[in-house]
Protein backbone atom coordinates (compact mmCIF):
# COMPACT_ATOMS: atom_id res chain seq x y z
CA UNK A 1 0.00 0.00 0.00
CA UNK A 2 1.09 3.57 -0.57
CA UNK A 3 -0.34 7.07 -0.37
CA UNK A 4 -1.03 9.13 -3.46
CA UNK A 5 -1.39 12.88 -3.84
CA UNK A 6 -3.70 13.60 -6.76
CA UNK A 7 -4.68 16.72 -8.72
CA UNK A 8 -7.75 16.69 -10.98
CA UNK A 9 -8.64 19.01 -13.87
CA UNK A 10 -12.07 19.50 -15.44
CA UNK A 11 -12.65 21.44 -18.64
CA UNK A 12 -12.70 21.00 -22.37
CA UNK A 13 -10.34 18.59 -24.10
CA UNK A 14 -7.75 21.21 -24.94
CA UNK A 15 -7.60 22.48 -21.35
CA UNK A 16 -7.26 19.02 -19.84
CA UNK A 17 -4.54 17.99 -22.31
CA UNK A 18 -2.60 21.17 -21.51
CA UNK A 19 -2.95 20.40 -17.78
CA UNK A 20 -1.56 16.91 -18.28
CA UNK A 21 1.40 18.11 -20.36
CA UNK A 22 2.19 20.79 -17.78
CA UNK A 23 2.36 18.18 -15.01
CA UNK A 24 4.47 15.80 -17.09
CA UNK A 25 7.01 18.61 -17.39
CA UNK A 26 6.69 19.75 -13.74
CA UNK A 27 6.84 16.18 -12.41
CA UNK A 28 9.91 15.35 -14.49
CA UNK A 29 11.64 18.51 -13.26
CA UNK A 30 10.84 17.65 -9.64
CA UNK A 31 12.36 14.19 -9.93
CA UNK A 32 15.42 15.57 -11.76
CA UNK A 33 15.94 18.04 -8.89
CA UNK A 34 16.01 15.04 -6.55
CA UNK A 35 18.89 13.69 -8.70
CA UNK A 36 16.95 10.53 -9.57
CA UNK A 37 16.97 8.80 -12.97
CA UNK A 38 13.58 8.82 -14.67
CA UNK A 39 11.71 7.76 -17.75
CA UNK A 40 8.24 8.87 -18.93
CA UNK A 41 6.49 6.12 -20.83
CA UNK A 42 3.10 5.24 -22.27
CA UNK A 43 1.07 3.05 -19.91
CA UNK A 44 -2.33 1.57 -19.20
CA UNK A 45 -4.43 0.82 -16.14
CA UNK A 46 -5.04 -2.74 -14.97
CA UNK A 47 -8.33 -3.82 -16.48
CA UNK A 48 -9.76 -7.21 -15.59
CA UNK A 49 -12.30 -9.50 -17.16
CA UNK A 50 -12.70 -10.72 -20.73
CA UNK A 51 -12.60 -7.24 -22.22
CA UNK A 52 -9.70 -5.99 -20.11
CA UNK A 53 -7.02 -6.36 -22.77
CA UNK A 54 -9.16 -4.58 -25.35
CA UNK A 55 -9.71 -1.63 -23.00
CA UNK A 56 -6.01 -1.52 -22.06
CA UNK A 57 -4.95 -1.62 -25.72
CA UNK A 58 -7.43 1.16 -26.52
CA UNK A 59 -6.05 3.29 -23.68
CA UNK A 60 -2.54 2.92 -25.06
CA UNK A 61 -3.62 3.50 -28.66
CA UNK A 62 -5.21 6.81 -27.65
CA UNK A 63 -2.20 7.77 -25.45
CA UNK A 64 -4.49 8.42 -22.48
CA UNK A 65 -2.05 7.43 -19.74
CA UNK A 66 1.63 8.11 -19.10
CA UNK A 67 3.75 7.11 -16.13
CA UNK A 68 6.98 8.52 -14.76
CA UNK A 69 9.19 5.55 -13.89
CA UNK A 70 11.96 5.56 -11.27
CA UNK A 71 14.18 2.65 -10.18
CA UNK A 72 13.12 2.04 -6.58
CA UNK A 73 13.24 -1.51 -5.25
CA UNK A 74 12.39 -3.96 -8.03
CA UNK A 75 15.45 -5.34 -9.85
CA UNK A 76 13.20 -6.62 -12.67
CA UNK A 77 11.84 -3.23 -13.70
CA UNK A 78 11.23 0.40 -12.85
CA UNK A 79 8.43 1.59 -10.58
CA UNK A 80 5.68 4.00 -11.60
CA UNK A 81 5.94 6.92 -9.17
CA UNK A 82 3.86 9.51 -11.04
CA UNK A 83 0.84 8.96 -13.28
CA UNK A 84 -0.65 11.36 -15.85
CA UNK A 85 -4.12 10.51 -17.11
CA UNK A 86 -6.70 11.83 -19.57
CA UNK A 87 -10.21 10.37 -19.18
CA UNK A 88 -11.79 12.16 -22.17
CA UNK A 89 -15.56 12.41 -21.39
CA UNK A 90 -15.80 9.21 -19.36
CA UNK A 91 -16.41 10.72 -15.91
CA UNK A 92 -18.07 13.84 -17.25
CA UNK A 93 -20.75 11.71 -18.91
CA UNK A 94 -21.24 9.41 -15.90
CA UNK A 95 -21.60 12.26 -13.41
CA UNK A 96 -23.26 14.68 -15.83
CA UNK A 97 -20.54 17.31 -15.47
CA UNK A 98 -20.83 20.12 -18.01
CA UNK A 99 -18.63 22.98 -19.15
CA UNK A 100 -19.91 26.57 -19.30
CA UNK A 101 -21.03 26.05 -22.88
CA UNK A 102 -23.11 23.00 -21.91
CA UNK A 103 -20.76 20.43 -23.45
CA UNK A 104 -19.76 17.33 -21.49
CA UNK A 105 -16.65 18.05 -19.42
CA UNK A 106 -13.41 16.23 -20.05
CA UNK A 107 -11.31 15.24 -17.02
CA UNK A 108 -7.70 14.41 -16.30
CA UNK A 109 -5.54 13.81 -13.25
CA UNK A 110 -1.98 13.53 -12.06
CA UNK A 111 -1.01 11.29 -9.14
CA UNK A 112 2.17 11.33 -7.04
CA UNK A 113 3.08 8.08 -5.22
CA UNK A 114 4.50 9.65 -2.07
CA UNK A 115 6.28 6.64 -0.48
CA UNK A 116 7.65 5.45 -3.81
CA UNK A 117 9.32 8.78 -4.55
CA UNK A 118 10.63 9.00 -0.98
CA UNK A 119 12.18 5.52 -1.15
CA UNK A 120 13.97 6.27 -4.41
CA UNK A 121 15.27 9.57 -3.05
CA UNK A 122 16.34 7.96 0.23
CA UNK A 123 18.42 5.34 -1.59
CA UNK A 124 20.33 8.00 -3.55
CA UNK A 125 20.67 10.26 -0.49
CA UNK A 126 22.07 7.44 1.67
CA UNK A 127 24.65 6.57 -0.96
CA UNK A 128 25.79 10.21 -1.09
CA UNK A 129 25.85 10.41 2.71
CA UNK A 130 28.08 7.34 3.00
CA UNK A 131 30.41 8.57 0.28
CA UNK A 132 30.77 11.93 2.01
CA UNK A 133 32.04 10.06 5.09
CA UNK A 134 34.57 7.94 3.21
CA UNK A 135 38.25 8.02 4.35
CA UNK A 136 40.34 10.74 2.75
CA UNK A 137 43.06 8.22 1.90
CA UNK A 138 43.14 4.53 1.10
CA UNK A 139 42.45 2.66 4.39
CA UNK A 140 43.96 -0.58 3.11
CA UNK A 141 47.28 1.27 2.79
CA UNK A 142 47.10 2.26 6.47
CA UNK A 143 46.22 -1.32 7.40
CA UNK A 144 49.17 -2.53 5.34
CA UNK A 145 51.55 -0.23 7.18
CA UNK A 146 50.35 -1.50 10.56
CA UNK A 147 50.09 -5.16 9.56
CA UNK A 148 53.66 -6.28 10.44
CA UNK A 149 53.01 -5.33 14.06
CA UNK A 150 49.57 -6.99 13.91
CA UNK A 151 51.16 -10.15 12.55
CA UNK A 152 53.69 -10.30 15.39
CA UNK A 153 50.84 -10.08 17.89
CA UNK A 154 48.89 -12.78 16.05
CA UNK A 155 51.88 -15.14 16.05
CA UNK A 156 52.44 -14.49 19.72
CA UNK A 157 48.83 -15.08 20.85
CA UNK A 158 47.79 -17.68 18.29
CA UNK A 159 44.36 -18.87 17.21
CA UNK A 160 42.34 -17.26 20.01
CA UNK A 161 43.51 -13.82 18.93
CA UNK A 162 43.19 -14.62 15.23
CA UNK A 163 39.41 -15.21 15.25
CA UNK A 164 38.34 -11.74 16.53
CA UNK A 165 41.02 -10.13 14.36
CA UNK A 166 39.84 -11.83 11.16
CA UNK A 167 36.18 -11.24 11.96
CA UNK A 168 36.60 -7.52 12.63
CA UNK A 169 38.91 -6.90 9.67
CA UNK A 170 38.89 -9.31 6.76
CA UNK A 171 35.38 -10.72 7.16
CA UNK A 172 33.81 -7.31 7.76
CA UNK A 173 35.77 -5.75 4.91
CA UNK A 174 34.78 -8.54 2.53
CA UNK A 175 31.11 -8.57 3.54
CA UNK A 176 30.73 -4.81 3.22
CA UNK A 177 32.31 -4.60 -0.21
CA UNK A 178 30.37 -7.61 -1.46
CA UNK A 179 27.18 -5.86 -0.36
CA UNK A 180 28.37 -2.66 -2.07
CA UNK A 181 29.07 -4.59 -5.28
CA UNK A 182 25.55 -6.10 -5.31
CA UNK A 183 23.97 -2.73 -4.53
CA UNK A 184 25.87 -0.97 -7.34
CA UNK A 185 24.88 -3.71 -9.79
CA UNK A 186 21.26 -3.19 -8.72
CA UNK A 187 21.56 0.55 -9.28
CA UNK A 188 22.95 -0.11 -12.74
CA UNK A 189 20.10 -2.48 -13.60
CA UNK A 190 17.62 0.19 -12.51
CA UNK A 191 18.90 2.82 -14.90
CA UNK A 192 21.58 4.63 -12.89
CA UNK A 193 24.79 5.33 -14.77
CA UNK A 194 27.13 2.74 -13.27
CA UNK A 195 30.28 1.53 -15.07
CA UNK A 196 30.65 -2.23 -14.59
CA UNK A 197 34.25 -1.74 -13.46
CA UNK A 198 33.19 -0.20 -10.12
CA UNK A 199 31.07 -3.07 -8.73
CA UNK A 200 33.63 -5.49 -10.19
CA UNK A 201 36.41 -3.80 -8.19
CA UNK A 202 34.26 -3.91 -5.04
CA UNK A 203 33.74 -7.65 -5.55
CA UNK A 204 37.51 -8.06 -5.95
CA UNK A 205 37.99 -6.61 -2.45
CA UNK A 206 35.43 -9.08 -1.11
CA UNK A 207 37.15 -12.04 -2.78
CA UNK A 208 40.68 -11.03 -1.85
CA UNK A 209 39.67 -10.47 1.78
CA UNK A 210 38.62 -14.12 1.91
CA UNK A 211 41.89 -15.22 0.28
CA UNK A 212 43.89 -13.25 2.82
CA UNK A 213 41.91 -14.72 5.70
CA UNK A 214 42.77 -18.27 4.63
CA UNK A 215 46.40 -17.37 4.01
CA UNK A 216 46.69 -15.81 7.43
CA UNK A 217 45.16 -18.78 9.25
CA UNK A 218 47.71 -21.04 7.54
CA UNK A 219 50.50 -18.69 8.60
CA UNK A 220 49.32 -18.74 12.22
CA UNK A 221 48.92 -22.52 12.20
CA UNK A 222 52.45 -23.08 10.85
CA UNK A 223 53.97 -20.21 12.85
CA UNK A 224 55.12 -18.59 9.61
CA UNK A 225 55.47 -14.83 9.13
CA UNK A 226 53.48 -14.12 5.94
CA UNK A 227 53.05 -10.39 5.29
CA UNK A 228 50.50 -11.09 2.51
CA UNK A 229 52.09 -8.49 0.28
CA UNK A 230 50.35 -9.64 -2.90
CA UNK A 231 46.97 -9.59 -1.13
CA UNK A 232 47.54 -6.01 -0.07
CA UNK A 233 48.56 -5.13 -3.64
CA UNK A 234 45.17 -6.39 -4.87
CA UNK A 235 43.19 -4.72 -2.05
CA UNK A 236 44.86 -1.33 -2.48
CA UNK A 237 44.40 -1.35 -6.24
CA UNK A 238 40.77 -2.50 -6.06
CA UNK A 239 39.93 0.16 -3.47
CA UNK A 240 41.27 2.88 -5.77
CA UNK A 241 39.04 1.51 -8.54
CA UNK A 242 35.96 1.50 -6.29
CA UNK A 243 35.52 4.46 -3.95
CA UNK A 244 37.24 7.34 -5.80
CA UNK A 245 35.48 6.72 -9.15
CA UNK A 246 32.17 6.08 -7.39
CA UNK A 247 32.45 9.35 -5.49
CA UNK A 248 33.38 11.19 -8.69
CA UNK A 249 30.33 9.70 -10.39
CA UNK A 250 27.77 10.35 -7.66
CA UNK A 251 28.86 13.46 -5.75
Amino acid sequence: MFRQREYVRLGNGEQVMAFRQMWIEHGSLLVKLLALPLEVDLANDLFFGRGGKIVADSQRAQALKFELLIPVADPRGKTACLSFNYHIEHFGAIWKIECDDGSVAHTGCVGFGMERITLAEASAELLCSHLNRRPLSNPTSHWRAAFPEHLDTLLEHGEKFFHPYSFNLMRQLGANFEFLSKYLQWLGSQGFEMPASIPAAAQTIASESMVMQFRLVRAITHRRRDLCEDCFDVLESAYEKTLPPLAALVL
